[in-house]
């Protein structure tokens, strides 16, 4: 029996990454999606069964392009002892008038690259253009995600990290002398964090140990992204500017990430040019839960990238790239 020429098309993470996206690019895509406007969004609901998964949704849809895009992903703990990413899921795009499926996509390369590239927009316009050190708080996949997308658009010179994984810290290291930056590991969050011009904090979601960081142990002028929502810093609310990603999202939410008397901007905010500038005397965060319009903009481009390449019911996958 022949394949159905209306099955949906299979994206796994492999052919994602082959199509060639750069953070830039998807953060072109998040601005474009965010200027645009017409998109619907339901704030993120998140589930921790209490064994250490974390398991969040993020549901969008809009008339340009006419899809519904839902993303589930699962930060596992145990996935490394089964040589598995600790984050697993899949995005289902949906045709936005009929709700038949178009596509199933992984969920680790869409997570891995929208929060990078949301990163990427908060920085154009939060961060020094001539930041040359880049700081981590955890080395493990977002943040070598967030190298490759701060490289290419920051003259980085020098990479700092704190990790307590000997691969991860092994493989941004790869990943920093690849780019013929400077590597070196710290034994401190505070060693890592001082003098830093840009700091990524991409501990673990269910991080649940003791404050490694605080606001007063960067230099002035210096720009943290907050992609583990602070969970290991103290006094957030010192920061000088504090930037979120969605104000309706943070006034749904059960807790609020930062006080909101405290907020400057949301993401939509510096997009339209009405937000805050970098701060060359003070210190500036961009605290965030994860952004539907920013999977919306990854998810709906790769669907583009791919149907271009390939045609709209054929797909780089196995059995015609579709789900079996």
């Amino acid at each position: 029996m022949s394949a159905d020429p209306n099955a949906p098309l299979w994206l796994s993470d492999e052919h994602l990454a082959a199509l060639g996206l750069t953070a830039s690019r998807i953060a072109d895509e998040i601005e474009e999606t965010l200027m645009r406007g017409g998109l619907h969004t339901a704030p993120k609901p998140a589930v921790a069964p209490g064994d250490g998964r974390y398991i969040v949704t993020t549901l969008a849809t809009a008339d340009d392009p006419a899809l519904i895009v839902a993303k589930t992903v699962a930060l596992s703990p145990g996935n490394p002892a089964r040589d598995l990413p600790a984050v697993n899921g899949a995005v289902l795009l949906l045709d936005g008038a009929t709700g038949r499926p178009r596509a199933l996509l992984d969920g680790a390369w869409i997570t891995a690259a929208r929060t990078a590239a949301m990163s990427l927009v908060a920085a154009r316009r939060l961060a020094g253009r001539d930041a040359r050190c880049i700081a981590f708080l955890g080395c493990g996949a977002q943040a070598r995600s967030h190298l490759a997308a701060f490289a290419a658009e920051f003259a980085l010179r020098e990479v700092r990290a704190f990790g307590r994984g000997a691969r991860a810290i092994r493989e941004l290291t790869g990943e920093a002398r690849a780019r013929d930056l400077s590597m070196t590991a710290c034994a401190t969050a505070e060693e890592a964090l001082r003098g830093a011009d840009i700091v990524v904090s991409a501990l673990p979601t269910t991080y649940d140990g003791p404050v490694l960081a605080r606001p007063d142990m960067l230099g002035p002028g210096a720009f943290a992204t907050l992609i583990d929502q602070g969970r290991a810093w103290g006094g957030i609310a010192d920061f000088d500017t504090l930037v979120i990603d969605d104000h309706a999202q943070e006034a749904a939410a059960p807790a609020r990430l930062v006080p909101a008397d405290r907020v400057a901007a949301d993401l939509g905010d510096l997009v339209a040019g009405a937000g805050p500038g970098p701060d060359r005397a003070g210190r500036t965060a961009f605290v965030f839960r994860g952004s539907a319009a920013a999977d919306f903009a990854a998810a709906t481009l790769a669907y583009a990238r791919a149907t271009a390449a390939v045609g709209p019911t054929t797909s780089p996958g196995n059995d015609g790239g579709r789900p079996a």
